[in-house]
């Protein structure tokens, strides 16, 4: 990395201060802020209309100190939305898996045609006729989910398609 990659990355806002004089006070709203909330902690010690008190301070200093680091606050948002959608995404996932497997061992345990055709005989019961409607219902809508959350791309793939056929 070299010395002019380290001075732009300070001077982005929200990220290092600039000066020594900012990051002193952003030292000091901070130390203020966190003696409040330890003091606050503590309502037997100051009584309760002195700790509502201070936690009406605390209000006031917190959204000083947000706003102080709103920049760091939006890139740090942004990433938790992305992981957020990871994470959302492996749940479909999972999901999708979970109830496919479920749809097929119910739908073979209440097989009229296939196992019987290779000698297999299943009783029928109603327990596995639900487990089998239930499932192949969720399916569908987990399905759907996950084609919504991936329309941009399904859409991008289809444009690109549209267009090498013209």
């Amino acid at each position: 990395m070299s010395t002019l990659d380290v001075d732009e990355r300070a001077a982005e806002p929200g990220d290092t201060p600039r000066s020594g004089r900012e990051a002193r006070r952003k030292f000091w709203v901070d130390l203020g802020l966190f003696a409040a909330w330890m003091i606050a902690a503590v309502p037997g010690a100051t009584g309760v209309p002195l700790h509502e008190w201070i936690a009406v301070g605390i209000i006031a200093v917190l959204l000083a100190h947000v706003v102080m680091h709103w920049t760091w606050v939006v890139r740090h948002l942004q990433r938790l939305r992305v992981r957020a959608q990871n994470q959302v995404n492996r749940l479909v996932n999972l999901a999708m898996w979970t109830l496919a497997i479920a749809v097929m061992l119910s739908g073979l345990v209440i097989s009229e045609a296939a196992l019987p055709t290779i000698g297999i005989e299943v009783q029928q019961t109603t327990l596995w006729m639900r487990v089998h409607a239930l499932s192949s219902m969720l399916l569908l809508v987990v399905l759907a989910v996950h084609v919504l959350s991936h329309l941009d791309w399904i859409l991008a793939q289809v444009r690109g398609l549209l267009g090498r056929a013209r």
